[in-house]
């Protein structure tokens, strides 16, 4: 049997076993999905069975592609939180309850939610000799800005009056990850603008949606600008004022 345990807590794992000849048992195995908006504090749960603190040893890291590259989060070893063990990036954003670890309660809190800590998160719990070992992924979401709708007045609509033809402009911003943009017209009709339609990544990561909609104005009154972030679970609008 082998087992493969995060980089930080190897050393601590094998030198426990080699002394005790310890027998691993699996008590849970789980994975979830957590969204998280942008700046906020994520809690990444982590419940095994109740200890006492010098029984146990504990590790939240940030999986890489490769074990070299995973990152230490928190590392609580006989008693004591290990700071040596963990990543400088992350030091002064983590919380986590200490004496909840008596109780079984190892949950992560990581403070300033930023698009690069999306990823996924293990947590690693040893009772000699039983261990809980249980993952999560994070997912970053920001909400789109309020869509801001421009008008103006078609160059053929300008020589011929009965077109009244009007060209809409709908810009929303700072959204993450990408959204969707429809045109609601006071009919009924959605129109997906896919070929007006514009998704800008800036240098930051968010996102900015531009969209134009060229509308005759006696058949289509106040139309609606609509912006969709599904991960968010946000759906904003404005309505068209021409």
């Amino acid at each position: 049997l082998i087992l493969i345990f995060p980089g930080p807590f190897m050393l601590l794992y094998n030198k426990f076993c080699k002394m005790h000849q310890a027998v691993v048992l699996i008590l849970t195995t789980s994975q979830a999905v957590k969204v998280v908006l942008l700046g906020q504090t994520a809690s990444l749960p982590c419940l095994f069975a109740q200890r006492s603190q010098n029984d146990l040893t504990a590790t939240w890291t940030k999986k890489g592609r490769t074990q070299l590259s995973d990152k230490s989060l928190f590392v609580f070893h006989a008693g004591k939180r290990m700071p040596d063990h963990h990543t400088e990036e992350y030091r002064d954003r983590i919380f986590i309850n200490q004496t909840g670890l008596s109780d079984g309660n190892a949950t992560l809190f990581l403070k300033n939610i930023s698009i690069s800590d999306e990823g996924v998160y293990e947590c690693f719990v040893f009772m000699n000799p039983e261990k809980h070992n249980s993952t999560l992924k994070l997912e970053v979401a920001a909400l789109f800005s309020k869509p801001q709708i421009s008008c103006q007045q078609s160059p053929s609509s300008q020589k011929d009056e009965k077109m009244e033809e009007w060209i809409l402009s709908c810009v929303s911003e700072n959204g993450y990850p990408e959204g969707r943009l429809l045109w609601d017209l006071e009919d009924g009709l959605a129109v997906h603008s896919r070929n007006q339609t514009n998704q800008t990544k800036e240098t930051w990561g968010l996102y900015t949606l531009r969209s134009q909609l060229v509308i005759n104005h006696m058949f289509s009154k106040n139309p609606s600008c609509i912006v969709h972030n599904q991960r968010a679970q946000q759906t904003i609008s404005s309505v068209a004022v021409c």
